[in-house]
């Protein structure tokens, strides 16, 4: 997102960081896919008893996963930056109401007034900051994703799971612990709903 010599308006960053979400949601959808069509490409491989062509699909469906779960992660640093944002629009034009209020009102001395613009430039000064730091994590989470080295304990779960897919004796049962990117999304989901997106 660049605006150049001007200054970006808040209603144009939050469009913008809604758009790119969306964009991350469709990116990951589509690395999802990918992963669901490759590990039907290694069960069929495994049962056909290609054993070279089930343990590449199994590589390859790990990466998608990966690269899935880093959009996720990317996508949820962008919800949280976008929710500092709408909280910070939301104090500081209560903070502006109130004040108008006071001043209407003739209740407000001077001292107080300063008091509470002080207060709010401090709040408002804390969220920028929390906005940089979610910025880097941001950052970190895409570069992430040019990571694909795969392990051998990611192979022997991936293996496992098409095993069980491919109705292979001896996988093991249906039964898991939630994963990591059920977690995210169900992270995602609550910030989507607080932010309405």
């Amino acid at each position: 997102m660049s605006w150049g010599r001007r200054k970006p308006d808040i209603t144009e960053v939050t469009s913008q960081l809604r758009i790119l979400t969306k964009q991350l949601e469709r990116e990951r959808n589509r690395l999802e896919k990918e992963e669901r069509d490759t590990k039907a490409r290694a069960v069929r491989a495994r049962k056909e008893g290609h054993t070279d062509a089930y343990r590449t699909y199994a590589m390859e469906m790990i990466r998608f996963r990966r690269f899935a779960l880093s959009v996720d992660r990317s996508r949820l640093h962008l919800l949280r930056v976008l929710a500092h944002i709408t909280r910070a629009q939301t104090t500081a034009k209560t903070g502006l109401a109130v004040e108008q209020v006071a001043k209407i009102l003739g209740m407000l001395s001077d001292a107080t007034d300063s008091t509470k613009v002080i207060q709010n430039l401090d709040e408002i000064t804390r969220r920028l900051e929390e906005f940089e730091i979610e910025s880097g994590i941001s950052e970190e989470a895409l570069v992430s994703t040019r990571e694909s080295q795969v392990t051998s304990e990611d192979m022997a779960s991936a293996m496992e799971e098409i095993d069980a897919a491919a109705g292979v004796a001896g996988a093991p049962s249906a039964t898991r612990p939630v994963t990591e990117t059920e977690e995210l999304e169900e992270a995602i989901k609550s910030l989507e709903k607080e932010l309405g997106v």
